[in-house]
């Protein structure tokens, strides 16, 4: 087992906890604000989302907290993360707008099988997988017209020297990934920073 997979499996296991501080230091503010920002770009239209890499469901509970006609479907590899985030999910009245999945994004996913969202949202999975693979996959399950958040590990040094060899990943460049999603079909439409994070938007063209 590597170091990486060690630490998923330990933040499974400290769910609640690990939860509790990504919102102490201001991921969930920057998660909404990144939120209302797809909704904007899709002229108030959300009503189905795919949550993929959906960890602790940070973004599809902001979907369904703000939108209240938003269904959301979201799955995750890890399934520590995804029994905290259902169990976290029902207690907030969520759950019948929600279905949550285990499932690997570079699988088959038969569970999403012929079926399309108006939006997909991924926060800091294409770090850990096959980048051009991986979006071409989840563009299939988008509407024509349909939009992708993508909010990124940012491409700094902390991110570098710490949080990449900790996790196991290499951050991304920001031009790398809009050429990635420009390959696939996708035009940049809006660039939203904070002093944490950053989401890219996109629309499939």
């Amino acid at each position: 087992m590597s170091l990486s997979t060690n630490v998923y499996a330990i933040l499974g296991a400290v769910a609640p906890f690990y939860d509790r501080v990504l919102e102490s230091c201001g991921h969930a503010s920057c998660v909404d604000r990144f939120v209302r920002a797809l909704y904007q770009e899709a002229r108030g239209d959300l009503k189905t989302v795919l949550d993929a890499g959906c960890g602790l469901g940070h973004y599809s509970t902001s979907v369904l907290r703000q939108f209240p006609d938003a269904n959301v479907t979201a799955f995750d590899l890890e399934d520590s993360m995804t029994e905290h985030f259902e169990k976290s999910a029902g207690a907030k009245g969520f759950n019948g707008r929600l279905h949550i999945f285990q499932g690997d994004v570079i699988g088959p996913l038969s569970e999403l099988r012929g079926r399309q969202f108006r939006a997909v949202i991924t926060g800091g999975l294409l770090e850990h997988v096959p980048v051009r693979q991986t979006v071409a996959k989840l563009a299939e399950f988008l509407e024509p017209n349909g939009y992708f958040l993508n909010a990124p590990v940012r491409d700094n040094l902390w991110a570098k020297c710490f949080t990449g060899p900790m996790y196991g990943f290499t951050p991304l460049k920001r031009n790398e990934l809009i050429s990635v999603f420009e390959e696939n079909g996708f035009a940049l439409k809006k660039l939203v920073e904070t002093s944490l994070k950053e989401a890219q938007i996109y629309q499939k063209q």
